[in-house]
């Protein structure tokens, strides 16, 4: 649920969709070639998934509905693809690192707050 109101908010905030917020400010800026938004019905070479046959088709089988939203369920990526990214990220990249030093600080909570 929490992945799925992430998606709303992204594209209400952007005006894009959230594929293409995601090619936009995070793919394409840090060079991920191998990483894309999961799409059930499409093969993709060296993915591991479960396939079906739909009448002489075989299509991806592992997920039957998409919603137009897939923040909810899936990014695929490879290994070098998420080096890239730590590496974008510990750059500051993708988020200036006092962005990061604020993401990464620990909230409080309880009574007092």
């Amino acid at each position: 649920q929490g992945y799925f109101l992430l998606g709303v908010v992204i594209e209400k905030a952007s005006g894009l969709s959230y594929g293409q917020f995601l090619r936009d400010r995070v793919l394409g800026p840090l060079g991920l070639t191998s990483t894309s938004l999961h799409d059930w019905r499409a093969i993709v070479p060296i993915r591991p998934d479960g396939y079906a046959l739909a009448g002489d088709t075989i299509i991806g089988s592992r997920r039957r509905y998409q919603f137009g939203m897939v923040s909810h369920y899936r990014v695929q990526s490879t290994v070098r693809d998420l080096a890239r990214f730590d590496a974008g990220l510990s750059a500051g990249t993708l988020l200036p690192l006092a962005v990061q030093k604020e993401m990464w600080t620990p909230g409080r909570s309880g009574p007092g707050l």
